[in-house]
């Protein structure tokens, strides 16, 4: 029989198309490490990660005195190495039970294809195994022990989020100044108590400005909405005459006023729903123009996220809080209290020990000599150690930052890894169950197009070689009926019709529908590669 190969054929409007090779041809693998290209990125992209995490350095400084002693430590030490040992065992596992079972069966197909090819061997990938079965025709009754690739996908990606998600709390401590940690709790309380007396300050500054305006005296209402409109922070505004008549007033102001508050800032209540706070400016004729703060406005400049902070009076009652809170709450906590109770006398208020302890505790009054110390409010913060230490340490900062890009990186090339591995195997693996059901009389599946440039894309062009030799036997047998005259049979096994042991021998050359001079142009393509089966005398 001669084999000569198809030329491209012409379309209707006089361009050309492939030729069905195109279907069988064997794919060059563009790289050279193929489907292994992603987990090889992956071992050295963690790799990297973890020398940079070992070779973090951390200055060695007094816990006491804060002072560097001049000594060097890693404190990412066991995390890096821990990296270095996650990195080599997820690029084994990808390796041994995706990459190298891909490979074995891309050159055992290949060879098969060629006539010259060993046993299809077995595999400990389940989808690898499954293909290998379906080629040898051998379908064991019982489950060999085999992982699906889409198991050891799921199970390297959790392993490397855990580690990505627990290196934060794994870093070491390293030796942190407690001084330091105690000056920043403090800062952040002073902090606070310094937002509180210029937003006091500056909006009893313009009610004053409101008040000596050309209007002030002339319209009343005028002023009292100038005042609210110009200072946000005011929730309502009065003009009061000197009996504490309101003459006008403006906004949603809801204090219940029944005597002229004196200048300045001033706490009109001890109970209620909510703290009467409010500002007060004299006008020239003795009448005054009070001004009513929003509580919630000065709540909201309380608000951080490190530390909470409470704002009291004498009566340690809660006045504003960065959270939720009910007014005139009693203050909890006795080292709370007794912080507060120091600031208030000018005491240092930062607790001893902070690393020890559970919370950092700190306090600082509100005003020094001005209009928002008359209200003797004292901020006391409770700032978590934790948060401090990983504020005032560098090498936590940085591990995370380094574990959070190896954790991305990685998960991209694992995305990489199933699309360019995993899915297309899983496809073939369905593709060669649907071959192995066409000599039973299962419906002819589509031959699946080499797409990849690496084995997943030569396996699939093995395939479609040994779905095209399936579809000659069933011809063939289809065609021919056995003849008893041993001059004259064929000897086939369906059960293992795609070994490439299998021989199908016809002692004379059959002509008519269904011989082998009447195969495809596709058919008689396959033939030339060597096949799986031989045709002739």
């Amino acid at each position: 029989m001669t084999v000569t190969k198809a030329p491209s054929e012409r379309d209707e409007s006089g361009g050309t198309r492939a030729s069905p090779m195109s279907l069988y041809a064997f794919p060059p693998i563009k790289f050279p490490s193929g489907v292994g290209v992603a987990p090889a990125a992956l071992f050295v992209t963690l790799l990297i990660a973890a020398v940079v995490l070992i070779a973090l350095p951390a200055a060695v400084v007094d816990e006491r005195t804060g002072l560097a002693t001049g000594g060097t430590e890693h404190p990412a030490l066991v995390v890096g190495l821990s990296l270095a040992l996650v990195a080599m065992w997820a690029y084994v596992a990808l390796r041994r039970l995706i990459v190298t079972p891909i490979r074995l069966l891309r050159v055992d197909l290949e060879s098969a294809v060629a006539g010259a090819g060993p046993e299809i061997r077995t595999s400990m990938n389940r989808e690898v195994d499954r293909i290998a079965d379906t080629v040898r025709g051998d379908f064991p009754e019982g489950r060999r022990r085999t992982v699906t690739s889409a198991a050891i996908f799921c199970l390297v990606g959790a392993v490397i989020t855990s580690w990505v998600v627990l290196t934060p709390f794994a870093v070491s401590e390293g030796h942190v100044s407690e001084p330091a940690l105690a000056g920043g709790a403090q800062e952040a309380t002073d902090g606070a108590a310094a937002v509180v007396r210029h937003e006091l300050e500056s909006a009893l500054s313009g009610l004053d400005a409101v008040a000596v305006g050309s209007t002030a005296l002339t319209d009343p209402a005028s002023t009292a909405a100038r005042a609210v409109l110009t200072r946000p922070l005011f929730k309502g505004a009065y003009v009061l005459d000197a009996d504490a008549r309101t003459l006008a007033s403006a906004g949603d102001g809801t204090a219940t006023l029944t005597a002229v508050p004196r200048p300045g800032l001033s706490l009109l209540n001890s109970g209620g729903a909510e703290p009467h706070l409010v500002a007060t400016s004299t006008l020239s004729d003795g009448r005054a123009l009070v001004g009513q703060f929003d509580i919630r406005a000065l709540n909201d400049h309380l608000r951080t996220p490190s530390s909470a902070i409470t704002v009291v009076d004498t009566e340690m009652r809660t006045i504003l809080k960065s959270s939720g809170y009910t007014a005139f709450e009693p203050l909890q906590g006795d080292d709370l209290r007794q912080a507060a109770r120091r600031a208030l006398d000018g005491a240092p208020t930062t607790s001893a020990l902070p690393t020890r302890a559970p919370t950092v505790v700190t306090a600082a009054p509100i005003g020094y000599g001005d209009a928002s110390a008359t209200l003797r409010l004292v901020a006391v913060g409770a700032h978590d150690p934790s948060t401090a230490l990983y504020a005032s340490n560098p090498v936590k900062r940085t591990s995370a930052v380094v574990a959070g890009i190896a954790g991305v990186l990685a998960l991209v090339l694992l995305t990489w890894t199933y699309i360019s591995a995993i899915r297309p195997l899983r496809s073939l693996a369905d593709h060669a169950r649907a071959i192995a059901a066409v000599p039973a009389g299962g419906p002819t599946p589509t031959p699946v197009p080499p797409e990849r440039l690496n084995e997943t894309g030569a396996i699939a062009a093995a395939l479609n070689h040994i779905l095209a030799r399936v579809l000659v036997w069933r011809a063939k047998a289809d065609g021919e009926a056995t003849s008893t005259d041993d001059e004259t049979r064929v000897v086939s096994d369906p059960e293992s019709f795609l070994a490439p042991t299998v021989v199908l021998r016809v002692t004379q050359r059959p002509t008519g529908p269904g011989s082998a001079d009447e195969l495809t142009r596709a058919d008689t393509l396959l033939l030339e590669r060597g096949p799986l089966m031989t045709v002739g005398r």
